[in-house]
């Protein structure tokens, strides 16, 4: 391995890529390909379950991210002789593996060059639905432990985000060079005509307004709320979105969708769909509506790509209220139902009109992380 200061080979530690389902993994894909056109050679070590790229040398050796697989790994890194690592945490396929805070907590104490990326920070009150869910999460967040104490350069994805990690971190966080660089949508902007926005939204309703929810499925994104705030007379509900057969919450959650007797045929689950009728279905839609029940941030790729389109977003923020005119979002507490069926009736009321937002592009911010990698 190298150790220069204008880094070529750059190395990319993360649990997924596609097929595999993680929003973090669907945005390195593109950021790769950004970094690799901008001259740099790249490497991405992952799960088997990842697929292949044109842009970078994608090494899907890794079976799970449990620690006995630590050998494995340092194998093929060293095979790939980066001159940078730059790890993603998290990332969903992971899993409960602790093998990469262990990797980027000794590949730091062997003297490499290290940068990770904290997507989700471990933060002080994450959400739980119960004192169990709760104490499990807090558990979890210790994970982070490892990587913290020895490597200095973190990347955060939204501005100020560390300011609210759990007190055990604090402490180590002092000498660290913490950089702000953003992420964006991987969604990318309609190009849809007129005529195929109108044939998109009569693919749900002739008549009805689209309601629409784009993202994963998890109890902190209150896609049960959903079904509460809107209108089942005035409005047909669209979930983005794909339900796992074998997954508890998404059996149950399925279920009590299913039981909404005033809901049947006024919404549809339209599952796994590329990321082109995504877009087209986002600004097809007369609101995107994503009640998360902790906080919508601006890390978060389903509101990036709403605003993309230009559609009305009504979400929920700690800290926001009311409607923001620029980025054409209304605001929230979380939790609050009537609230935000009360911004359903108000926007309806009068009309609307779509404001793409102008937002940075992974090529700058492919740019952003260039510039830090060769001023390490």
């Amino acid at each position: 391995m190298q150790n220069q200061k204008n880094p070529k080979r750059i190395l990319m530690i993360l649990g997924s890529l596609p097929p595999m389902k993680c929003g973090v993994g669907d945005s390195m894909v593109i950021l790769a390909q950004e970094i690799s056109s901008l001259g740099k050679k790249v490497g991405i070590l992952t799960s088997k379950e990842a697929g292949l790229l044109n842009d970078a040398d994608v090494l899907n050796i890794l079976p799970n991210w449990h620690l006995k697989n630590f050998f494995l790994a340092m194998k093929e890194i060293k095979k790939w002789e980066p001159d940078l690592i730059h790890f993603q945490f998290p990332s969903l396929g992971y899993k409960t593996g602790f093998l990469p805070y262990f990797l980027c907590m000794y590949l730091s104490m062997r003297g490499h060059k290290i940068v990770q990326t904290w997507h989700e920070p471990p933060i002080k009150s994450p959400f739980s639905r119960n004192l169990t869910e709760k104490l499990k999460r807090f558990i979890v967040s210790f994970r982070y432990l490892p990587n913290v104490i020895f490597s200095s350069n973190i990347i955060e994805v939204e501005k100020n985000a560390l300011k609210n990690l759990r007190f055990i971190y604090k402490p180590f966080m002092k000498n660290k060079k913490v950089s702000h660089i953003p992420v964006t949508s991987n969604i990318p902007a309609s190009s849809a005509s007129d005529q195929k926005l109108c044939e998109t939204r009569k693919m749900f309703s002739d008549d009805k307004k689209i309601i629409t929810y784009f993202g994963f499925v998890f109890p902190h994104k209150g896609i049960d709320q959903i079904f509460k705030i809107a209108d089942p007379k005035r409005d047909h509900v669209v979930l983005i979105c794909s339900f796992k057969e074998q997954d508890s919450y998404h059996i149950e959650l399925k279920n009590k969708i299913n039981s909404f007797e005033e809901w049947k045929g006024s919404f549809t689950i339209t599952g796994f769909i590329d990321s082109k009728k995504v877009a087209d279905i986002l600004m097809a839609s007369d609101i995107v509506l994503l009640p998360f029940r902790t906080e919508s941030t601006l890390r978060n790729g389903s509101i990036f790509a709403a605003m993309l389109q230009g559609t009305t977003i009504v979400t929920t923020s700690k800290n926001r209220r009311g409607y923001d005119q620029e980025n054409n979002i209304y605001f929230n507490e979380p939790d609050d139902i009537h609230g935000m069926s009360k911004d359903l009736d108000d926007i309806f009321s009068k009309p609307t009109n779509k404001k793409k937002a102008n937002l940075l592009t992974w090529r700058d911010i492919a740019k952003k992380h260039i510039k830090l990698y060769e001023n390490f």
